[in-house]
This record gives C-alpha cells, structure tokens and sequence, in this order.
C-alpha cells in the first residue's frame, strides 16, 4: 500500500492539474527533453535613450498598473523581476532589463521580457512549480503588460 500511495498521489495531481487549463499547461520536468534551441533573448523593442531614472519610472509604472510586485530591481543594469499573485502559491513572474544599444549605447535602450507562470500542485507542500504555457496563454496572463513596454517608446518620445 505504501508504494501505491505515491502513485495515487501523482495521477490525482495530473488530473487536478489538466482540468485547470486542457493543453495549454505543462510541467517543466528534469527528463523532460526541451525542444526550443539555446538562443539569446532577443529585445521586444527599442526605445529612445533617455536617463535610466526616467526609463526605470516608466517601466515601474507599467508594473503597478498591471499588478505587479518588484521583488527585485537594480538600477544599474536596469534590471526587474516582478511577481503578480492570483492565488496563495500561483502566481505570474516577469523579469525586464534594458541593455544599452551596442552600436549606438547614447541613442537607444533595448527592452527585453521574460515570462513564467508559477501553480501549487495537490498535495505539495509549500512549493509551486513552474511552468511551460501555451502562446495563448502569455498572451492571456501578460499581453497587456508587453503591448504597454512596446508603447513605452512612443511614452519616452512625449516625454523628452
């Protein structure tokens, strides 16, 4: 009995977990083979290279209209992660920088975002688990926040 125990446990959490959303999640597993190539993110978009203060105040001003939590910044690079809960332990994490133009660093800043969604699982404890979501589903949890960092160029623009 006491080897079947975790085996219950397991198929419970995936039909917990697959009458959540039906193929638009999935579990980001150690043996899991990863079909996407090891690339550098690209930038999605560029915007005019006005101070960081004034950069990093528009950025932070998106994240509290869309409901985020910086948990992490650093005005240097400029860096944040953010987090938006929607549960006790789901919750959505972005992470934005800005890299500085490489062939014209006093003209531009590149603006890059990366996404990941975060569930509790059935019977885990105090862990929540990341995931691998749908297109559709960014779009859904995140599409308002990246339509308003690609309007941030023309923002910058009113602003000089």
């Amino acid at each position: 009995m006491k080897r079947l125990l975790p085996w219950i446990a397991a198929v419970a959490a995936v039909l917990l977990l697959t009458q959540m959303a039906p193929a638009e999640l999935y579990f980001v597993g150690e043996s899991e083979t990863v079909t996407d190539p090891l690339a550098r993110p690209r930038p999605i978009t560029v915007v005019p290279a006005v101070g960081v203060t004034r950069l990093t105040t528009e950025i932070t001003k998106i994240l509290e209209r869309q409901k985020f939590s910086t948990e992490s910044y650093d005005p240097k690079r400029p860096f944040f992660q953010a987090t938006r809960l929607d549960g006790q332990r789901s919750f959505d994490r972005v992470i934005i920088w800005a890299e500085r133009d490489f062939e014209k660093p006093y003209d531009f800043f590149q603006i890059y975002l990366m996404y990941g969604r975060y569930e509790a699982i059935a019977l885990s404890r105090d862990k929540s688990y990341r995931l691998n979501v749908s297109e559709q589903l960014e779009e859904r949890r995140i599409g308002s926040l990246r339509r308003d960092l690609l309007r941030l160029s023309a923002v910058l623009k009113e602003s000089k």
